[in-house]
């Protein structure tokens, strides 16, 4: 019984590792890793619930089932406090978005346009995107259906695209790190061009292999421009981060909302997206200021790694 009450302690400390790197904003892949992980944190609590319970440990019980009630409360709180407010809106008010990353453009092209024609896209970006990938984009007739683009495309993981059934103004196309990044205003209304959203697809460095202090950099960067801008924006792509990652946290303040939390729909993994496992973490986001959610939901791009993440975006400001 000993075993079973060191392995049940074993399990609680890393319980207790885990929700504590939550708040840790210093860049070590280990504790990264660690608050990856935190959404699991209740089950492996439970786990060791089980374990005390078999081994006949009163004090290890109780705390066991303390530490999943924490790890469980973690998350409510963590999703509630990031989701901002919400209000309804009239249908006229809403604004199609996606995003998906092509995992080096592997993505298949034809599924793309068809869950874009499903949930009647407005913008589409997209991650991860060459130039071979583009050129099927075209053969399919993307161009026709989104006549309006700001491109980027490169090699293995360093492309972005943006595509577009509503006029754009004012592109923009830098190179962060090693990764693009595309941005432009949308215009919606001629008579309110201030409230015209500035909408851009992007990718995050993923904090493994690559050093994390740029992950850090990167999200901290991005969290002051989205704070700097004057209209409305909409910030969408593979952010290589989760809910449970401070520097993303972070991220999601001053005005900066997560469209999914937003439309409380809080458990959307998109990452593994391979048929053999389901997805475990949510690394694509869709973060809004100056706007709400109404609806975001998820679908499958053969040959991705990554779930798309679609939203309907409504015009009204948040107040």
């Amino acid at each position: 019984m000993l075993l079973v009450v060191l392995l049940a302690a074993l399990l609680l400390v890393g319980v207790l590792a885990s929700l504590l790197s939550r708040h840790v904003t210093r860049a070590r892949h280990l504790v990264i890793l660690a608050a990856t992980a935190a959404p699991y944190m209740v089950v492996v609590a439970l786990l060791s619930l089980v374990l005390f319970l078999v081994a006949r440990s009163e004090i290890g019980s109780i705390a066991a089932l303390a530490m999943a009630v924490v790890a469980l409360g973690v998350q409510v709180r963590a999703h509630i406090a990031g989701r901002g407010a919400r209000r309804s809106g009239s249908a006229d008010d809403v604004l199609s978005v996606m995003t998906i990353n092509l995992y080096f453009g592997r993505g298949d092209a034809a599924r793309v346009l068809e869950a874009a024609r499903a949930h009647d896209v407005d913008l589409l970006a997209m991650q991860e995107i060459t130039a071979e990938a583009v050129e099927a984009l075209r053969a399919l007739g993307i161009d026709e259906a989104y006549p309006y683009s700001v491109l980027a495309p490169a090699p293995q993981w360093e492309g972005v695209a943006l595509w577009s059934r509503l006029p754009l103004r004012d592109q923009h196309t830098e190179l962060v790190g090693q990764l693009h990044r595309v941005s432009a205003v949308v215009s919606l209304d001629p008579d309110r061009p201030d409230d015209d959203p500035t909408v851009v697809s992007l990718h995050i460095n993923a904090p493994w292999p690559e050093p994390p202090g740029d992950w850090v950099a990167q999200l901290a960067g991005l969290r002051e421009q989205l704070r700097e801008h004057q209209r409305p924006v909409i910030a969408m792509g593979d952010y290589n981060a989760t809910l449970d990652h401070a520097p993303f946290r972070a991220l999601l303040g001053g005005g900066c909302t997560d469209a999914a939390l937003t439309a409380r729909a809080w458990w959307r993994p998109t990452y593994p997206a391979f048929r053999l496992l389901p997805p475990l973490v949510t690394l694509d986001h869709i973060v809004v200021s100056g706007l709400r959610s109404t609806h975001v939901t998820t679908a499958r791009i053969p040959g991705s790694d990554h779930l798309a993440v679609i939203g309907a975006l409504a015009r009204q400001p948040m107040p």
